[in-house]
């Protein structure tokens, strides 16, 4: 018989790859391959294993499988590159013929050759895997994208800006804007639990339930109904912190509510903060939850900043985070500029915070300010922009 074994990589077991016998079994099927213990131990620390019979060897004195097997000559050479043993070519012979050091010899070198073949089919494979991994992860990435807005909506009066800078090629964070009705304008931001595709699916079926239910009337009804469809349909690790606020154009009220996310921050116009913090617990984590609606009144000049935590917890080589008094700061200092400008110097400050210390989180922000006043009954049009095709 014969059998080339090698190490898988996930549990470091010998698993047989390919059985050759010089009487092939009868019944159509391989009968299992069991080599003994103490041969494979050997192997596995470089040793080549030649006994001439293995019954009367005192190296195998004492090995049950040897001694059932009624195993005489044997061979057992390891397949090793640098350093690294990678399987055994093995070999037995219940006949009387013993191998010889010359049969070794030749084992040896068919061992060595065909360690290099093994090494080099595992590498393409793990490159093909790899790019087959990134076709999917661009393929993704395409769909997390159209999902997010590809610009914000534009309202005489209002002034908006969205930025998502995912930390993988497909991210767990979403934002997003409603503007169905000429007098309210909605926005939603959220962050999904985990990372990649998984996290670009959870993201998936927010957004299409979010969009399919938020445009009810009741505020609180339409949480809860897109909490349940979250709950069923993602397991029970999974979990989205969501911040939705409904700002009336007219009145100036902004109706939120907040389920387990970051705070939006509002910067009145003279540089006071308040924190928009009302509301329950993530989606995904009870299905029965109740919600608290909060609702406040914006003044024209009035920042509101909503985040994920990829922005406060962003952290630079001393482990040091950004948080959530930078970011405090930062607003209160720069809440006069242009929010097209206060967005690229936000996003410049945080880069320079962190420097070179990779980050393992999205990055996500969406500001908006009221620009004017404007008379009561007033026609508000919102340009939406085409998705590109």
């Amino acid at each position: 018989r014969g059998f080339l074994l090698l190490v898988e990589k996930n549990n470091s077991d010998l698993t047989c790859k390919v059985a050759r016998y010089r009487v092939p079994p009868t019944t159509g099927q391989l009968p299992e391959v069991a080599i003994s213990r103490h041969i494979s131990e050997m192997v596995m620390q470089q040793k080549s294993v030649l006994t001439s019979d293995a019954q009367e060897d005192d190296r195998f004195a004492g090995a049950q499988s040897i001694v059932l097997a009624g195993m005489r000559s044997c061979m057992a050479v390891p397949l090793a590159l640098h350093e690294q043993v990678l399987g055994m070519i093995y070999v037995d012979n219940p006949y009387e013929r013993r191998f010889s050091e010359d049969d070794l010899r030749v084992l040896t070198t068919i061992a060595s050759v065909a360690a290099i073949k093994v090494e080099q089919a595992r590498f393409l494979a793990e490159h093909l895997e790899k790019q087959r991994l990134e076709q999917e992860l661009e393929v993704a990435a395409t769909i997390q994208k159209r999902i997010l807005p590809q610009e914000p909506p534009i309202s005489e009066g209002l002034e908006i800006i969205g930025v998502n800078i995912p930390c993988h090629t497909v991210g767990g964070d979403y934002y997003d804007f409603i503007t169905s009705n000429p007098s309210n304008i909605g926005f939603c931001i959220a962050d999904v639990s985990g990372k990649g595709i998984p996290a670009a699916l959870l993201v998936s079926t927010l957004q299409a339930t979010f969009r399919a239910t938020i445009e009810q009337p009741d505020l609180l009804e339409a949480l809860g109904r897109i909490n349940k469809v979250i709950c069923r349909s993602t397991p029970s690790y999974s979990y989205i912190t969501f911040f939705y606020g409904l700002l009336n154009i007219h009145s100036k009220s902004f109706t939120s509510i907040n389920a387990g996310h970051n705070a939006p921050l509002i910067i009145k116009k003279g540089g006071k903060i308040s924190r928009l913090e009302k509301g329950g617990f993530c989606l995904g984590m009870f299905e029965r939850v109740q919600y608290e609606l909060e609702e406040t009144f914006l003044d024209d000049g009035d920042l509101v900043c909503l985040y994920t935590d990829g922005v406060t917890e962003a952290t630079n080589l001393s482990e040091e985070e950004f948080g959530e008094q930078r970011l405090i700061s930062f607003l209160q200092e720069n809440r006069t500029l242009s929010l097209d400008e206060l967005s690229k110097q936000l996003y410049r400050q945080i880069e320079n915070f962190v420097g070179e210390a990779p980050q393992h989180d999205d990055l996500t922000y969406v500001l908006f300010r009221l620009q004017s006043d404007l008379a009561d009954g007033e026609t508000i049009i919102f340009d939406i922009p085409d998705d590109e095709d």
